[in-house]
């Protein structure tokens, strides 16, 4: 094949990458509509809302200094709600300081979780929350999430059908480091204005772990609260099989999410643990992404003919383009919610250039490590611990105290383990 030929073809490729991908944010862009109000929470047939368990995994010392907690407790929600908090270890930094603070609340339940090694200490404290409550509608709440007041009745009020699986509200990352700041172009934006223009179309099939609600009866007509197991992503594996199964997902009001300020190194393997995740998942289009970059794309075209005014046309067009979508986005869907960009903006091109590396990384590197705990996936993209044997800090006071199911609406005292 001929130079003129392959410049061609590369051509071709990138003008397709900048139309695509430039596009595609453009139309989810304009599908995803101003941003969504908080619905008022009515009660069916005169029927009082439904009960609901609030579970809340920990794991290490409480960074917030017990603000997330409380924030969780004071939840204005109409229906009986208890709320269990989960950790992998009975003298955990984080469950210890929660029973110290909130022990004397009736509606609070802790737990100690199974350590397995083809599970993650989160997921098996979802496991066994699950299986130790009995309440219709389960909702997990990540620690480091500290909720508005009504932000669980903003998720419960869009179960307004049966058909309707899985609620979750998407996380905007308040940035306070340079990196922060330029990922959050595309961990908040991007995503933002996606999950919108996917649920318009029905087509949404993903949700996020920081506050999800799940119908009971939903997932355990699929199956059972087990598909967990042999995951990284949690949340992403329940929108899978509840999609699948063809019950709705939808994405309540927006919750403006305060980082915790981390070096290069530490956002870098938390970004590549979410690109793992996505490639595990949904291989496909993680994929596109990276055939259908529609930076990275164009710059290769333009560096097999770098003497064509045609490729590097194509690429300032796309720079042009994703620059004003950026800057449309953060003033419509983003600041709305509190969260500025400014200046930054001019640095989408970097940013780019990130996401397209951490998704490179996501088929080049086989293994995310996350809460103490180094995962390799194998050929069939499954995690699994790199070692066969439990770690140090897995000793044998490490068991189950799940106890018998907790009634929704008493929600006593779960048994616990003694250190």
């Amino acid at each position: 094949m001929t130079a003129p030929v392959v410049a061609t073809l590369a051509h071709a490729v990138a003008l397709g990458a900048v139309l695509v991908g430039n596009g595609f944010l453009t139309l989810a862009l304009v599908l995803a509509g101003p941003p969504r109000a908080p619905r008022a929470l009515a009660a069916v047939d005169g029927d009082a809302p439904p009960d609901l368990a609030v579970v809340r995994p920990l794991h290490g010392p409480d960074a917030s200094g017990g603000r997330n907690n409380a924030a969780l407790l004071g939840q204005r929600y109409g229906g009986a709600t208890g709320f269990v908090f989960v950790a992998s270890q009975a003298h955990d930094p984080g469950l210890v300081a929660a029973r110290e603070a909130h022990g004397a609340d009736p509606r609070v339940s802790f737990l100690v979780s199974e350590s397995r090694l083809d599970t993650t200490d989160k997921a098996a404290g979802m496991i066994a929350a699950w299986r130790a409550t009995t309440a219709p509608f389960i909702a997990f709440c990540d620690a480091d999430m500290c909720l508005g007041p009504d932000d669980l009745a903003a998720c419960m009020a869009l179960f307004d059908e049966p058909d309707v699986a899985g609620v979750f509200a998407p996380a905007l990352h308040l940035p306070s480091t340079v990196t922060q700041r330029l990922l959050a172009m595309i961990a908040s934006g991007d995503k933002l204005i996606t999950v919108r223009a996917l649920e318009r179309v029905g087509c949404l099939r993903l949700m996020e772990g920081g506050l999800m609600v799940v119908r009971r009866a939903a997932l355990e007509a699929t199956g059972s609260i087990d598909v967990l197991r042999g995951t990284v992503a949690d949340d992403l594996r329940l929108a899978t099989v509840l999609a699948a199964a063809g019950f709705r997902l939808r994405a309540g009001p927006a919750i403006l999410h305060a980082q915790a300020a981390c070096g290069f190194a530490g956002l870098a393997r938390q970004y590549h643990r979410w690109m793992r995740c996505q490639r595990v998942e949904s291989p496909g289009l993680l994929g596109l992404q990276l055939a259908l970059h529609a930076v990275v794309v164009p710059l290769i075209a333009w560096l097999l003919d770098p003497t064509s005014r045609r490729a590097a046309l194509l690429v300032v067009a796309s720079l042009v383009w994703r620059l004003g979508l950026t800057a449309v986005v953060e003033r419509s869907q983003l600041r709305p919610h509190g969260l500025r960009l400014g200046g930054w903006i001019l640095l989408r091109p970097v940013a780019d250039l990130l996401h397209f590396a951490a998704c490179a990384a996501a088929f080049a590197v086989p293994s995310v490590r996350w809460g103490g705990r180094t995962y390799r996936f194998d050929r069939r993209a499954a995690p699994r611990p790199r070692t066969k044997t439990p770690p140090r800090w897995a000793v044998a006071r490490r068991r189950a105290a799940v106890g018998p199911a907790i009634p929704a609406s008493e929600f006593e005292r779960a048994p616990e383990v003694q250190p």
